[in-house]
């Protein structure tokens, strides 16, 4: 059982790491640029995030979905994050918000135990920069090919584009995106090290709106990659994982609202901790 709660620890923090982008005959390549150049003008945007994940850990089969909803202003960075995990029968909500104070970023947190806030320095938290984290992965795309017109679930109409991030590449966006930064917030670099080796590929999908150009949505099958990372820290377990653990982890994300977020404020019981 300590096994199975440590390896289900690991798990987690895998997978939160992870998370956490005109048409027709257009070049595949060139359509991608043009959406990442686009969003990237945005003033506010967005987005919806699903990670979905089943495993066998330790014998026993563990199943996993994690959502968030992320609010953003860009200049200067303001964003409002709800998620909730629910993950071996335990459902565990979060809030947070993050809003530039005296020239300094502080990241509130809501969750069981209340408000807590954290200042984050000059830099805000890039993983909530929903900009900086689509421009680090589009720009890292390679063999881009097309696959299609489709119609979303909420009728947007949408060509989608499929690709593959490589290697070293890999490496470069997760470090733009901020999630290297959430690994190094810990005193164990494990995770950071099981990333860069072995450098997987990760495949990728890209959906762009007919009528606008924005980017819309990108799924990732991360299925391989997050084998390979757990294989590499299965010693720091205390077990080899001779078998991949993953039967499926897959993150989808939405974009939506560009230069339409609504705003918002603190809630009282946050702004009142200054």
């Amino acid at each position: 059982m300590r096994m199975h709660r440590r390896l289900s620890a690991l798990l987690l923090c895998l997978v939160m790491l992870l998370s956490l982008a005109a048409c027709g005959e257009a070049d595949p390549a060139q359509v991608v640029a043009k959406a990442s150049e686009k969003a990237a003008s945005a003033k506010s945007v967005s987005t919806s995030t699903a990670i979905r994940v089943e495993s066998t850990i330790a014998g026993q089969a563990l199943s996993m979905s994690y959502v968030i909803d992320l609010d953003a202003f860009m200049d200067p960075l303001k964003a409002h994050c709800t998620s909730t995990i629910d993950m071996i029968g335990q459902n565990v909500p979060q809030e947070m918000y993050l809003a530039k104070v005296d020239g300094r970023y502080l990241l509130y947190v809501n969750s069981r135990i209340g408000w807590c806030y954290r200042d984050m320095g000059l830099e805000a938290m890039p993983q909530l920069n929903a900009q900086r984290v689509l421009d680090a992965y589009l720009g890292s795309l390679e063999d881009v090919k097309d696959g299609g017109t489709e119609t979303l679930e909420n009728g947007t109409k949408a060509h989608r584009y499929d690709s593959v991030i490589r290697g070293e590449a890999l490496s470069e966006a997760f470090r733009a995106s901020g999630a290297m930064e959430a690994v190094s917030v810990t005193d164990d670099d494990t995770m950071l090290k099981a990333l860069l080796k072995g450098r997987q590929d990760l495949k990728l999908s890209l959906w762009v709106d007919e009528g606008t150009g924005y980017p819309v949505r990108i799924s990732m099958d991360m299925t391989d990659m997050a084998n390979a990372v757990m294989k590499n820290i299965g010693g720091i377990a205390g077990s080899d994982l001779t078998e991949a653990p993953f039967t499926k982890l897959t993150i989808v994300t939405d974009y939506h609202s560009f230069n339409a977020v609504e705003d918002f404020d603190l809630p009282a019981d946050a702004s009142s901790l200054d």
